[in-house]
């Protein structure tokens, strides 16, 4: 065997029996092996946990400087954005569950056919009534939560005026 036959033989992986080198026949060995090694090491945090700590202290020590009155309208904005966006966010998953409950109503009749009885009509238009008033009345209150954190973020825009005065 010549020193390049040897080199080829090498850079192949073939004279090992779990190569963790390249090998040309399936290039995914070498990156999963690396994988592997790599999460067996202890990283420590990501750039976007440092990023959210860090903000998260410099946050703390700003609001720490603030005048009283400006910290509870500071308090108050930050609790309304958190109920406005919990609520939106509560909205988006009944609707998905309201989606996927007609569909899987759907499909019960589909597989039914004939069989589908008036119980169990009653039973999905009761089903869908439900999900219905429930998605309803989340939105009947997004309005008024809006207008709340509106109302908060004009306060927290304006407490330059209110210092002045």
């Amino acid at each position: 065997m010549t020193p390049k036959e040897r080199k080829v033989d090498h850079l192949s992986g073939q004279n090992k029996p779990h190569s963790t080198g390249y090998n040309p026949k399936n290039p995914q060995n070498h990156n999963r092996a690396w994988q592997q090694y790599a999460s067996t090491k202890n990283k420590g945090p990501t750039l976007g946990e440092k990023i959210k700590r860090l903000t998260a202290y410099f946050e703390k020590k700003r609001i720490a400087r603030m005048r009283p009155e400006e910290r509870e309208l500071f308090s108050a904005l930050t609790r309304s954005k958190e109920r406005y966006t919990d609520l939106q966010r509560i909205v988006k998953k009944i609707k998905v569950e309201y989606a996927r409950e007609i569909t899987a109503w759907r499909r019960k009749r589909q597989a039914k056919g004939s069989d589908f009885t008036e119980a169990d009509r009653q039973m999905e238009e009761q089903s869908k009534k439900q999900w219905k008033d429930w998605l309803e009345r989340h939105e009947d209150a997004l309005p008024q939560i809006k207008q709340d954190y509106n109302t908060a973020l004009n306060l927290w825009k304006g407490r330059k005026l209110l210092r002045k005065a």
